[in-house]
């Protein structure tokens, strides 16, 4: 986790000093090589294009590494789908699963089959949110559309973190851009944390700002202005992290009803994360009047361990915590931690969903548009 952070600070130009700059040029080397691959690897789709799928595809992707809000996303896809009277199935690669290499059914849309260790974090949440929505997680995701219209009778597909992964042919290309953090710091990997240059929006049908209420109204403009020098007619929507309601964590593992947002702001919180940008969770808890006095960053899609539970507790000793904040993503692993059952600290869990501030009839109008092809 400190490594995660060491590095993000060294290619942001927070870390100062010729060390610095000598660790920046040579990462700026390593760049050049990735850039060729991926541009080697573009080119490749381009001529050829991808495996279509029998029913339409939806890809919620992003152009960096790290958090952009994709699965907030994707439960707002879903749900508009479900909503219409489709039977919508995502299709993940599982990321953090025990097994990749073979595609299978997390959830039928009725049942969960698996553990979240076997799954990945994101897939689980995602199955256990929007009932009525099939989940399939594999490396071959065009393997993964033939089971889900199969085995499931999907009747669209939405392709989770899709905007790499170009084997498998899209309908619609909808890329995140997080409105604080844009455009990982202007470099490809590992220089910086892009994972293609920005030109690759060219390939988008929209781009959506996400978190758009932590950032200045100049600097969303900002990000909007450099959007559309790559596209000038790109459509951009507009939305915000807002948090849905608390939960103890025992009730959220139970499926209790949510408590209404500002429960238990008596307490002072250490923050346990382990997603692509914690600082983002912290703020919008202090949005919502909660003292954060500490925070435990890990690492994106961290394993946690009774060893992490125990410096949870250090930590939230050391900074005077009586509570302990988690998101959703947290709660799905830590769930099943033992040591979290003698953790003599208050656990809560935030639930966060999106709203559009911009553009959501022009976004409602593209999904309706893919679905009547």
């Amino acid at each position: 986790m400190k490594g995660e952070q060491a590095f993000k600070r060294l290619i942001s130009g927070q870390i100062k000093g010729p060390l610095a700059a000598v660790g920046r040029s040579g990462l700026a080397l390593l760049s050049k090589g990735y850039e060729k691959a991926v541009a080697i690897r573009n080119d490749k789709y381009d001529r050829q294009g991808g495996v279509q799928a029998s029913v339409p595809v939806i890809s919620v992707g992003n152009i960096t590494a790290g958090g952009t809000g994709k699965t907030p996303m994707v439960q707002y896809i879903g749900s508009h789908l479900l909503s219409q009277g489709h039977k919508p199935a995502v299709l993940s690669r599982g990321y953090g699963a025990k097994d990749t290499k073979t595609n299978r059914i997390i959830s039928d849309g009725q049942e969960l089959f698996v553990t979240p260790q076997e799954s990945g974090d994101e897939p689980w949440l995602l199955a256990s949110s929007l009932p009525g929505m099939g989940v399939v997680i594999g490396r071959e995701r065009a393997v993964s559309a033939k089971i889900a219209v199969e085995q499931l009778g999907a009747d669209v597909l939405i392709l989770d973190d899709g905007f790499q992964h170009r084997a498998l042919a899209r309908d619609l290309d909808i890329v995140l851009v997080d409105a604080v953090t844009p455009f990982g710091y202007g470099h490809v990997l590992p220089r910086g944390l892009l994972r293609e240059p920005m030109t690759s929006l060219k390939r988008a049908d929209i781009v959506v700002l996400t978190k758009t209420s932590l950032a200045s109204p100049k600097a969303v403009e900002a990000v909007k202005e450099q959007v559309r020098a790559i596209v000038p007619d790109m459509p951009i929507a507009c939305t915000n992290h807002v948090p849905k309601g608390v939960q103890r964590l025992d009730d959220w593992i139970n499926g209790c009803k949510r408590q209404p947002v500002g429960t238990d702001k008596n307490y002072k919180y250490l923050v346990a994360t382990g997603i692509g940008q914690p600082q983002s969770f912290v703020e919008t808890l202090e949005r919502q009047g909660y003292t954060v006095v500490g925070t435990l960053a890990f690492g994106d899609h961290h394993a946690y361990t009774d060893e992490d539970v125990v410096r949870m507790w250090t930590d939230a000793f050391a900074s005077g915590a009586d509570a302990i904040f988690l998101t959703e993503k947290d709660a799905v692993k830590l769930a099943t931690v033992e040591a979290m059952k003698d953790l003599k600290l208050p656990v809560n869990v935030l639930s966060i969903g999106i709203e559009f501030a911009e553009g959501e009839v022009e976004f409602i109008q593209l999904l309706q548009r893919v679905m009547s092809r």
